[in-house]
């Protein structure tokens, strides 16, 4: 075993890179040049991940946090337009604003690449126990930072809170599964009666 506290020495994906690059020499066939190609975007996949998961504990947290403040002054515009216009689709775009913000500032968002840190524990460039810390880390702070905004905006805005509640109610009302869905209950239970009643109905008459 090795002394306590001793790192583990790891190679280079800087030079992993390189050398991938370097392999890409003229006169090769497509499949070796696919291969080069998939080994390229591994590897910038692992430094990816292997950048986001050194990430300090101040630097998790910051970033966490961030990202539920984009995502909530997202849901603010989203809410500011529905109550404006009354139209769904036009909510919908005012809250890709959210999106852009968590692009341009570079901040962690739980559900955003959410496998490319496993693709760096994959290649042995991170532990398990550094996976789970930037998992955890970020999905705490993502709820503390959007429930925070959320919290101010519905006491700076209550003129929205009629417009929040019946978003709010939206998704839940839906249900989840597809048994939940109208049109799929129709496919499931013409299903049950057999393959021939999910053809259309003239088509049905035809084979009788």
């Amino acid at each position: 075993g090795r002394p306590a506290g001793a790192l583990v020495s790891r190679p280079s994906v800087h030079g992993t890179m390189s050398a991938v690059m370097a392999d890409r020499r003229p006169g090769r066939n497509a499949s070796e040049d696919e291969r080069s190609d998939l080994a390229s975007a591994f590897a910038r996949t692992v430094a990816e991940g292997e950048e986001r998961l050194a990430r300090t504990w101040p630097g998790l947290i910051a970033t966490g946090i961030t990202a539920g403040f984009d995502v909530g002054f997202g849901v603010l515009a989203l809410l500011i337009v529905k109550h404006a216009t009354g139209s769904e689709l036009l909510g919908a775009l005012a809250f890709t604003m959210g999106f852009v913000a968590l692009t341009l500032g570079n901040v962690e968002l739980f559900t955003e690449n959410f496998l490319v840190p496993i693709g760096t524990l994959v290649a042995g460039r991170s532990s398990a126990w550094e996976l789970a810390r930037l998992w955890a880390t970020t999905l705490g702070f993502n709820l503390v930072g959007g429930w925070s905004l959320t919290a101010l905006m519905m006491s700076g805005y209550p003129n929205l809170h009629r417009t929040a509640v019946e978003v709010g109610r939206h998704y839940p009302g839906i249900g989840t599964g597809w048994r939940r869905h109208p049109r799929r209950r129709r496919g499931h239970r013409r299903l049950r009666r057999g393959p021939a009643a999910l053809l259309p109905r003239d088509l049905r008459s035809c084979e009788r």
